[in-house]
C-alpha cells in the first residue's frame, strides 16, 4: 500500500502523523512524505529551505521509528500545495492520501480549507483528513462510524474498510439514514396522492434495508471478530451523520463517494463533502482508484499563475 502524507509547519501534521503512527498498516506499506511550501515571488531562502528538510526529516524519523511501514521518500516543494499534493497522487500511484485538517474557529469552521476541499474532489484515490479530536491525544480510531446505503459507493468504502487490520478492540456503527421525503401527509390536500407516495417510500426504504442486511451478511466473518451494530435513522443525511456522529463520539467517519471523472471534473457527493467539511472527527472518502490520462487532466487555468510547483531536493530514503 502506497500512502501519501502531506505535511506542513501546523499542529495539524503532528497530529496526521500520531494518526499513521497508531495505524496498522498492511504489511510492505509505503510512506511517501510530501512538504509544500506557500507560493513565494522568490526562491525560499536558505533558513526557509533548511526549516523543511528538518520538519520532513522529524517526521520521517518518526514514522521509522512507530509506524509498520517504510518511508520510502520525502520531498519538500514549492508551490500550490493542491496541485503539489495531486501531481504527487499520481506520481507514486498512491493507494490513499493523507492529510490534517486545521482548526479554525467560527464560521471557517464550517467550511473546509480551500487545499482539503479541492483535493477530496480531485483526488484519483480515497482521502484521509485527520483531525484532533481526541482530548487525551490518542488519535487512534477505535470507534468507527460508517453510513451505509446500499450504493456501489458504499459497496466499494465497505470494501476498503475491510483491507485495514484493526485492532481487537476496533468498535464499528453501521448508519442507514432514509431520506425524509414527505414530512406528513395532512400537508397535502390529496390524501390518496399522499398516502400513495408514503407506501412508494416505505417500500424503498425496505428494499435499501434489504439490500445493506445483505451486505452487511456477507462482512459477517470480518466483523465477527469486532463489536459492531447498525442503527437507522430518518432525516436528512448529511445532519443525521454529523450529529450521530458527535454523540457517538467517533474517531473516524469512512464514507464512500458519488463522482465522475473524465473530461468533467470529479465532483464529491454533497453528502460526503458536507460530513468532511463539518465532522469532528477523522473523515475518511473513499473513492475508486482512477488514473488521469493527459487529456482529462486538471485545467492548468484551475491554478493560480503562481502556483506552478517547484522541486527542492527530494529526498530518497
Amino acid at each position: 500500500m502506497r500512502v501519501l502524507i502531506a505535511v506542513d509547519e501546523t499542529h495539524s501534521s503532528d497530529a496526521t502523523i500520531e494518526s499513521v503512527v497508531k495505524h496498522r498498516w498492511p504489511v510492505g506499506t509505503q510512506f511517501h512524505l510530501i512538504s509544500a511550501a506557500h507560493p513565494a515571488p522568490f526562491e525560499m531562502d536558505g533558513h526557509t529551505l533548511r526549516a523543511e528538510h528538518e520538519l520532513l526529516a522529524r517526521f520521517s524519523a518518526e514514522l521509522t521509528e512507530r509506524a509498520n511501514g517504510r518511508v520510502a521518500w520525502t520531498e519538500c516543494l514549492e508551490g500550490s500545495a493542491k496541485k503539489i499534493i495531486l501531481d504527487a497522487a499520481e506520481a507514486t500511484s498512491a493507494d490513499l492520501i493523507v492529510v490534517g485538517a486545521h482548526n479554525e474557529r467560527g464560521i471557517e469552521r464550517l467550511i473546509l480549507g480551500n487545499v482539503s476541499q479541492s483535493i477530496l474532489e480531485h483526488a484519483p484515490c480515497p482521502v484521509l483528513v485527520v483531525r484532533d479530536c481526541d482530548p487525551q491525544g490518542s488519535l487512534a480510531f477505535k470507534r468507527i462510524l460508517f453510513p451505509i446505503d446500499g450504493s456501489p459507493c458504499s459497496q466499494l468504502a465497505l470494501d476498503w474498510l475491510f483491507t485495514q487490520d484493526w485492532s481487537a478492540d476496533t468498535e464499528f456503527l453501521f448508519v442507514h439514514v432514509a431520506a425524509q421525503e414527505i414530512s406528513s401527509k395532512f400537508e397535502r390536500e390529496d390524501i390518496e396522492q399522499a398516502m400513495a407516495d408514503l407506501e412508494r417510500q416505505s417500500n424503498a426504504d425496505n428494499k435499501l434495508e434489504a439490500d445493506i442486511e445483505k451486505a452487511l451478511s456477507e462482512l459477517t466473518p470480518k466483523l465477527c471478530s469486532y463489536k459492531h451494530s447498525v442503527e437507522a435513522l430518518r432525516g436528512e443525511p448529511a445532519e443525521q451523520i454529523l450529529l450521530f456522529a458527535s454523540q457517538w463520539q467517533s474517531d473516524l467517519i469512512v464514507m464512500g463517494s458519488h463522482g465522475r471523472t473524465g473530461l468533467q471534473k470529479a465532483l464529491l457527493g454533497s453528502v460526503s463533502l458536507t460530513v468532511a467539511s463539518r465532522a469532528v472527527c477523522s473523515v475518511l472518502i473513499v473513492k475508486q482508484r482512477v488514473r488521469i490520462e493527459p487529456s482529462t487532466k486538471i485545467p492548468e487555468d484551475y491554478y493560480n499563475d503562481s502556483d506552478s510547483p517547484h522541486s527542492v531536493a527530494p529526498t530518497m530514503l
